[in-house]
């Protein structure tokens, strides 16, 4: 009888153990959140910035080059990483180069298509990226034909450091460009 009652209590005590093992093990699992993504001020809503073209107007003769700066403005968001895809009248201006900025490492520069300039860069390093004109690169076209090309953002998504998610994107200001005899 004496084996009953103890056979029973080492029963009761490894099943009180489990009990008490369980939430233990799972809060160990529980996710906990990302503390270098978490927003820096108590607004979890993303800043807004502004993305546009320098100049954004300018007029150019057939065979001219024709120099763009894709110009951020960042107030005093941190900028991390830019993932920027652009199109271009590719009938009136031909691609001739995309020179990012030196603040950014390049991921991906896609100027393959004609029409169509995709580019992703970063900033790997601890330097800080912010103000009123932070360039991105320069966009380098050469006039091909007559006519009023336009050079628009398509796509545009830009992270800054301590910022969870992308930064909302206001005013971007697209440029138009007249090419001339």
């Amino acid at each position: 009888m004496f084996e009953i009652v103890k056979k029973y209590k080492i029963l009761t005590i490894i099943v009180l153990m489990i009990i008490i093992a369980i939430p233990l093990v799972a809060s160990r699992f529980k996710p906990q959140p990302n503390q270098v993504n978490q927003p820096v001020s108590s607004d979890t809503s993303a800043p807004t910035i502004k993305v546009s073209f320098t100049p954004l107007t300018s007029s150019v003769k057939i065979g001219e080059k024709l120099d763009v700066d894709i110009i951020v403005d960042a107030g005093q968001q941190n900028i991390s990483a830019v993932d920027i895809t652009i199109s271009y009248g590719s009938n009136l201006l031909g691609m001739a180069a995309f020179s990012p900025s030196p603040a950014f490492t390049p991921i991906t520069l896609d100027t393959d298509t004609p029409g169509t300039i995709h580019y992703v860069g970063v900033n790997p390093t601890a330097n800080v990226i912010t103000g009123a004109s932070v360039n991105i690169g320069k966009l380098s076209f050469s006039a091909k034909k007559t006519g009023t090309a336009a050079v628009k953002f398509i796509n545009i998504h830009i992270n800054a450091s301590g910022v969870q998610g992308a930064l909302n994107i206001t005013g971007n200001e697209d440029g138009l460009y007249t090419i001339t005899n």
